[in-house]
């Protein structure tokens, strides 16, 4: 570190930001992706977790003038809960590597990738765990049964073995675990699902938008400022409620998923890019350096 001697480091998270905070000639910033009293106990177990987000909210509370969270709603639930003023810069996507597929490209994707083509395609991307909360779409999905929907669960995880031994015999769920090429299933879907507890701001939601993807969240804080940027990309659902679920899934399948697509793809390139992102950044940067004079 001597060797650099960096005017700024940016860290991901809180552990990184303790370990820059030994070094001292520098600014030290970081990115807060979550609510501690949240993900903490999740992570780490009811005890332990809550250690944690105590020693931790201690910190961003002396140290909040070099932090921001990735989401309003995040700030805002550590202004609301601990009185904390936190910045924030909402997570960005690389546009870049998404567009909207046409119906013949998205129907080429399916055989290739074996999905039906006369289905609703829903897809949820991201760790099986019970903070993502697979089980609870899993669970409805199979309930409703309506054999014109198609649901694809992406991504590897504590539950996903749970899961699979207890829905791998439907023929209209897709298990596939860990893959590489997410784009390629978010192209050959029609509506991006999630029934998560706690985010940040999920990458996988604005990574759907990005690939034309209209969105049906779960009702939390960071969900709903997604959808509540412009109406019309999406839907929210009162979390483990199969009710409301069934309902909101019931409504959007009737909707034109292609002109909310589209309409999803516009506001991820406008205003959840990464290169918007990356801009907010170095504004940040250059304040946090004029104000330590560096």
């Amino acid at each position: 570190m001597a060797k650099i001697q960096p005017d700024l480091i940016h860290s991901v998270g809180m552990p990184l930001f303790k370990m820059a905070l030994g070094y001292t000639k520098c600014v030290n910033f970081t990115t807060i992706h979550n609510y501690v009293y949240e993900d903490y106990p999740v992570k780490y177990g009811r005890i332990l977790g809550l250690c944690l987000a105590n020693r931790d909210i201690r910190l961003i509370g002396k140290k909040a003038d070099y932090m921001v969270t990735c989401s309003q709603s995040l700030a805002n639930m550590y202004k609301d809960r601990h009185n904390i003023e936190v910045g924030f810069i909402r997570n960005g996507v690389d546009t870049e590597r998404y567009e909207v597929p046409t119906q013949e490209e998205k129907n080429a994707k399916r055989k290739e990738l074996g999905i039906p083509l006369d289905k609703k395609v829903l897809v949820f991307t991201g760790q099986v765990s019970s903070r993502k909360n697979q089980s609870f779409v899993v669970k409805s999905f199979t309930e409703i049964n309506n054999p014109d929907l198609f649901l694809i669960i992406l991504g590897d995880g504590p539950a996903l073995s749970g899961l699979r031994e207890l829905y791998g015999q439907n023929k209209n769920i897709l298990f596939m675990g860990h893959v590489t090429n997410v784009a390629d299933f978010l192209k050959a879907s029609d509506i991006y699902v999630s029934s998560s507890t706690s985010e940040g701001l999920p990458i996988g939601a604005l990574e759907a938008m990005s690939a034309g993807l209209p969105l049906l969240l779960s009702g939390i804080p960071q969900h709903k400022e997604i959808v509540d940027v412009e109406e019309g990309i999406g839907s929210i659902f009162v979390n483990n409620n199969f009710d409301s679920f069934k309902t909101n899934l019931s409504n959007m399948t009737q909707k034109n998923l292609v002109e909310m697509g589209k309409r999803c793809h516009r506001i991820a390139c406008e205003v959840l890019s990464a290169k918007q992102m990356t801009s907010l950044y170095e504004k940040k940067y250059g304040l946090l350096l004029e104000k330590f004079g560096k």
